[in-house]
């Protein structure tokens, strides 16, 4: 009897230093993306509180890494939106420059405000000056003006969208989210470059999934929501819709058209 109670004991005794093996191998595993993933799940709580404000692209990259893609459409419906509440840009509906512009006699339209922002910085800057040069006398950037010019320029467009993801990678770095990428051995080759979180990283990871926990749950906020609540996919605080289709119109034409000229010019026409 005496000897099953001592071989139990042993048998529990150890599965539970295997158990203890375990656990102490996953907490000494890089926290990529994927185990960030998990990571999060359980500390995300809804709260009013943007761990990356006034840092669009930091913002941008950390949400990239958490939901695996921001669409390039999203990102500049945000940018638009931003812009706008900033007063910096109007977007409107606006009759069809004759001449110039082709397709409806009213036409959704970016009209600039100002054309240089000290406030704007880095990959912002290069987006909003861009499309600013783009105008002409009138500061009004029209659809299909907006549609030939993003087609001919389609290497410009998709630059400056790739200037946004490096510059979050950059910034998350710089602040502590993020460690340099490592790469990973499979069978003793290096094969891959995975970026790797550290602990402050994953809580503004789940900091910005309570946001946008929060933001959903609202409506009709203020304006000064609006660009977090498009790049965060809760548009249901933007009162005004119609600026929010001018946005997301434009913002579609942009990468509509770039995408046509980067086919054209792999085609060689």
């Amino acid at each position: 009897m005496n000897n099953v109670i001592y071989i139990i004991l042993i048998n529990l005794i150890s599965i539970l230093l295997i158990y203890i093996c375990y656990i102490i191998y996953k907490k000494l595993q890089p926290m990529t993306i994927k185990r960030m993933r998990q990571e999060i799940k359980p500390l995300i709580k809804p709260m009013n509180f943007n761990p990356f404000q006034n840092d669009f692209s930091k913002m941008r990259m950390m949400l990239a890494a958490i939901d695996d893609y921001v669409p390039p459409e999203r990102t500049i419906t945000s940018l638009l939106i931003s812009w706008s509440t900033k007063g910096l840009i109007s977007p409107e509906i606006t009759p069809k420059k004759h001449l110039k512009s082709f397709g409806e006699q009213e036409q959704e339209s970016i009209k600039f405000i100002v054309r240089d922002d000290k406030n704007l910085n880095g990959a912002e800057k290069l987006f909003f000056e861009m499309l600013a040069n783009w105008t002409d006398e009138s500061d009004i950037l029209q659809k299909s003006e907006l549609y030939q010019l993003a087609r001919q320029n389609s290497s410009l467009i998709f630059q400056r969208i790739e200037q946004f993801i490096i510059e979050g990678k950059h910034g998350l770095r710089a602040t502590g989210q993020m460690q340099p990428e490592k790469k990973r051995r499979h069978f003793g080759f290096l094969d891959e470059q995975r970026p790797i979180f550290t602990s402050k990283g994953v809580r503004q990871a789940a900091e910005l999934k309570s946001y946008q926990a929060w933001l959903k749950m609202q409506n009709d906020l203020d304006n000064t929501f609006w660009g977090d609540a498009v790049l965060l996919e809760a548009e249901n605080v933007i009162s005004d819709k119609q600026t929010l289709e001018i946005c997301k119109a434009l913002s579609q034409t942009i990468v509509t058209a770039a995408n046509a000229g980067k086919q054209s010019k792999s085609l060689g026409n």
